[in-house]
């Protein structure tokens, strides 16, 4: 096929060479980013538009950013739109800074073996942070699997008691426990090491097809139809942030994510929507 390019007439040749550059040149790149529990849920998103919008690619940029960070670069153009667990600051909202509730999925506890717990209570909890409890039943080691300090997941699990605060920072002064940079290596320390436990949410787990099993906590079951009913209680929100000049393409995708269209592929994701519930 190469010789045969090569060895037509050069206005032909370069016809040929000039079409691939303007096919180049006429994809239209959204290049997003944010927190690793959006890669799937955005990919769905990603595939489903770009079949209904020929020659534009949204391409999530790798490793993930983090929503703050995101955010930053959102604001500053680097980027066209941030996927981020946290909202807005008032401070970037009057720089023109927009974001927009997509969903809500459950914050939850997982072990990577079944059956070593069928129920997380908020006592228990604790005591494992705290270090009071280092095994399960069987007499192996729990292997606490942590987020660093001002991560949105830490504080989550922060405001569960007075206690459990006190407990996460005895788990970050503990030497030897892994502290993951983002969602994603979160949920590969959870998937990977024998005994882990630790905190991710139900839609990352529905995106990656994971095996971990979401806990109960308190007696009560992660699942969106327990977040909607206001029974279970602890969230991941996920927000769409664009910066103070979107492009049109950005826009664009974003307009798709709201539509109904958008909101049934979040919810096979294991998003609720963000105005249901209490």
């Amino acid at each position: 096929m190469l010789l045969s390019v090569l060895s037509r007439p050069a206005p032909i040749l370069a016809l040929l060479l000039g079409f691939s550059v303007a096919t180049a040149r006429a994809e239209t790149l959204v290049q997003v980013s944010g927190t690793g529990s959006a890669l799937p849920v955005v990919e769905a998103l990603a595939k489903a538009y770009e079949r209904k919008a020929p020659g534009t690619r949204v391409h999530f940029l790798l490793p993930p950013m983090g929503s703050s960070a995101a955010m930053r670069a959102v604001m500053a153009g680097a980027i066209d739109l941030a996927f981020t667990g946290t909202p807005l600051e008032p401070a970037e909202r009057e720089k023109g800074g927009v974001d927009f509730a997509l969903g809500r999925t459950p914050f939850v506890l997982a072990a990577r073996e079944a059956g070593r717990l069928d129920n997380v209570d908020a006592s228990r909890l604790a005591r494992i942070y705290a270090g009071e409890i280092t095994t399960w039943s069987d007499g192996s080691p729990i292997r606490l699997i942590l987020r660093p300090p001002r991560e949105s997941d830490t504080r989550t699990l922060r405001g569960l008691s007075p206690a459990m605060d006190k407990a996460m920072d005895l788990a970050l002064a503990r030497k030897g426990l892994p502290i993951a940079a983002n969602d994603l290596e979160n949920l590969g320390l959870l998937e990977n090491t024998p005994g882990a436990f630790g905190a991710t949410n139900l839609a990352l787990l529905i995106g990656t097809g994971s095996a971990l099993r979401p806990l109960p906590l308190d007696g009560v079951a992660p699942t969106l139809a327990n977040l909607e009913k206001g029974l279970y209680t602890l969230v991941k929100p996920l927000y769409a942030v664009r910066g103070p000049a979107p492009s049109a393409a950005a826009r664009a995708f974003l307009e798709f994510a709201s539509s109904e269209e958008g909101r049934a592929i979040l919810a096979r994701q294991g998003y609720a929507s963000p105005r249901s519930g209490r």
